[in-house]
C-alpha cells in the first residue's frame, strides 16, 4: 500500500478541488504508479476515497486520453465525491464502496450507486457496488470522521476489499 499526498493544498476553500485533474497532480500519480510497478512488478490497484475519488477519476481519464490505461489494474472508487464520474471504455476492475448512512454531503451514497450503475455499462471487466454497514458516527464533521471515514466500520471495509480481491485473483 502506498499513499499518495499532494505537496501543496489541491484546491484550498474552493467548494470542487479542481486542481486534482491538474497536470502537476497527474503527473505526479503517473509516476508514483511507474515507480513502484517497475520496483515490485507487482499490478498496481488505485484506490481514491471523497475528494482522493476525484483525483483517482481525474486520472482514470487522463490514462484513457494519453493511451495509459496500461498503468492500471484496478480501481477503488471509495466514499467518492458526487461530482467524480468515469468515462468510456474501461477495461479493469472496479469496486465501488460506500457507507449506506455516509452524512458528508459532498459524497452522496445514492449518488456513488449511480456511478457505478453508469460504469457498470460501459466497463468490460468486473464492477461491483458495496455499501458498508456498520461504524460509528462522530460528533464533528461529517466529511472529515465518523461514518464518511468508517469509523468503527475497518473490519467490515477490509472484508468487502478482500471479498472483491479474491474474486479477481482466484
Amino acid at each position: 500500500v502506498v499513499l499518495l499526498d499532494s505537496p501543496a493544498e489541491l484546491s484550498p476553500r474552493q467548494m470542487y478541488p479542481s486542481d486534482r485533474g491538474g497536470a502537476d497532480h497527474l503527473i505526479r500519480i503517473e509516476s508514483a504508479i511507474r515507480y513502484y510497478k517497475n520496483k515490485t512488478g507487482l499490478p498496481v490497484w488505485l484506490m481514491g476515497h471523497s475528494n482522493g475519488g476525484i483525483s483517482l477519476t481525474e486520472f482514470v481519464k487522463y490514462a484513457q486520453k494519453n493511451g495509459k490505461t496500461d498503468l492500471i489494474a484496478g480501481v477503488i472508487a471509495s466514499g467518492i465525491r458526487t461530482e467524480s464520474y468515469f468515462d468510456a471504455p474501461i477495461g479493469f476492475p472496479m469496486l465501488f464502496i460506500h457507507h449506506q448512512n455516509d452524512g458528508c454531503q459532498h459524497c452522496l451514497p445514492a449518488a456513488s450507486y449511480a456511478n457505478y450503475e453508469k460504469v457498470k455499462q460501459i466497463n468490460t471487466a468486473t464492477t461491483e457496488f458495496t455499501y458498508v454497514t456498520s461504524g460509528e458516527a462522530q460528533a464533528s464533521d461529517p466529511c472529515r470522521s465518523g461514518l464518511h471515514m468508517y469509523y468503527g466500520a475497518s473490519v467490515e471495509v477490509a472484508k468487502d476489499l478482500d471479498g472483491f480481491l479474491s474474486k479477481i485473483y482466484r
